[in-house]
Parts: structure tokens; C-alpha cells; sequence
């Protein structure tokens, strides 16, 4: 790139709105890699003869942002994922196709999801063998998460639509079918591959979503003013007063 271009670059070039700390300070080190070069642009787009070379610095991922601290032994495990017997399936995406990788540990017999199902599931993400970025195990007896198959990366919901409640699963998401180039700053670098063991605990109508919901809130309820009722009627019994009652006197009467 010449001095002229890199001036007319910086003249058109859009200014990042908020983006993330990664970002930024990647934005912050590659104008400073540029500045020998900006104070080459004269007025009226006028450059000196010669080319000057333009870093490219590409953010980096923080390991501060994985989660492997406290994951459970028991629960899935990154292993060795070039020994995984993959298979492949391609998923047109953008005018061309992105390949999906999964393996079944074990296939479900329940229900199928369908476009409007709400999926219940168990799951862990690795960016890789050392970086746990997201995972539904605070503990190995953690309560499955509910998603819409509609409302995730396009990886999930064609790694999970042939599923069957009851199943097992390891898919390997290439960046098209995740964040893409851009990432998910600061936990998701751009350009990643995500690896994602997933269990399909159930597969919920929306109407049994809603009703499931209604059920829960109804039960926490009256919990709720059943435990308000009980502390009411400790706080009136230790506030009443108690009367002492009249004793006979010694001797006779």
C-alpha cells in the first residue's frame, strides 16, 4: 500500500462505535503501529514517494474470559478431539457452503424438535482443549437451560434439528456457522471454531413451554404465601403478650 492509498484509507474509514475491550485496544496498538505513516499525509491528500508497510494486528483472546475454573470432573470433557469419528454435514450458508462436524455418543428416542420447539439442553463450548468460553454445569446436577431451535447460531440449530430428546452429542461449528469474523468480543475471538458437547434433555411445544412456566410460577407462589403466612404467625405469637395467671395463696383461707 502506498503513503497516497493509506491517506485516502483513513480519510473514508468509518469510526468504530462501542465494540468491546479487545477491540478497542487492538484499535488503539494499530494506530499506533500507523502514526510514522499518518504524519506522512500531507494537506489536499498530497504523499511523499515510497511505500510504507501497514500493521495488521489481530485481537487475541484473554483466557481470563474461560470457565474452566470449577467445572465438574463428571461432567462432558474436551478429550482428544482429533480422535472424534466426525461426520460431516454441509449446510449452505452466504452463496456457498460451511461444513458441520458432529458425532452421536448416543442417539435419542424421544421427540424431534420442529422450527418453534423449545429445546432443553445440557451443554458445554470449548474455544479449545484449554478454554471453556460457556456451560450450563455449575454443577453435574445443574437444571438443563431452555433455548428456541429458531433463536441460536446457525451451528446449533442445524447440529440439533435431527436430534431426538435423550441424545448425546459433539459438534464441531466452523466460524461461518457461529460469530463469524467478527466474533463475540471479548469472550468469542474472531475466526473461531467452536466445539460444543450437547445433551437434548426434552423438546417443549411453545404452548407446554408456556404452561410449564405457568406451573413453576404458580408453585413458587404459593411456597411463597404459604412461608409469608407461617412467618406472619410466628411474629403475631411472639408479640402477644402473655398474662400471668392468678396462683393460690399459702395458708389457709
Amino acid at each position: 500500500m502506498t503513503v497516497r492509498e493509506f491517506c485516502s484509507a483513513v480519510s473514508r474509514a468509518p469510526r468504530p462505535a462501542g465494540r468491546g475491550l479487545i477491540f478497542q485496544t487492538a484499535l488503539v496498538i494499530a494506530i499506533a503501529g500507523a502514526l510514522a505513516a499518518v504524519a506522512a499525509c500531507r494537506g489536499g491528500g498530497a504523499a511523499p514517494k515510497g511505500t510504507v508497510t501497514i500493521p495488521v494486528i489481530t485481537p487475541t483472546h484473554s483466557v481470563r474470559f474461560c470457565q474452566n475454573e470449577g467445572y465438574p470432573a463428571e461432567a462432558p470433557q474436551f478429550g482428544d478431539n482429533a480422535t472424534i469419528a466426525y461426520q460431516s454435514k454441509d449446510v449452505p450458508f452466504g452463496g456457498g457452503v460451511a461444513i458441520l462436524r458432529y458425532f452421536d455418543h448416543v442417539t435419542g428416542t424421544g421427540s424431534a424438535p420442529v422450527s418453534d420447539s423449545i429445546l432443553q439442553v445440557r451443554y458445554t463450548g470449548w474455544l479449545n482443549a484449554d478454554c471453556i468460553f460457556d456451560t450450563s454445569y455449575s454443577s453435574v446436577e445443574a437444571e438443563p437451560v431452555e433455548f428456541p431451535l429458531s433463536g441460536v447460531i446457525t451451528g446449533w440449530e442445524e447440529g440439533m434439528k435431527d436430534m431426538k430428546a435423550g441424545g448425546k452429542r459433539r459438534i464441531e461449528v466452523p466460524p461461518a456457522l457461529a460469530y463469524g469474523n467478527i466474533g463475540f468480543p471479548p469472550v468469542i475471538p474472531a475466526n473461531a471454531t467452536l466445539i460444543f458437547e450437547l445433551e437434548l434433555t426434552g423438546v417443549l411445544s411453545p404452548a407446554d413451554a408456556t404452561a410449564t412456566v405457568t406451573i413453576i410460577r404458580t408453585a413458587t407462589a404459593t411456597v411463597r404465601d404459604a412461608t409469608a403466612t407461617a412467618i406472619a404467625a410466628t411474629v403475631t405469637a411472639q408479640a402477644t403478650p402473655v398474662t400471668p395467671t392468678a396462683s393460690a395463696s399459702p395458708g389457709p383461707q
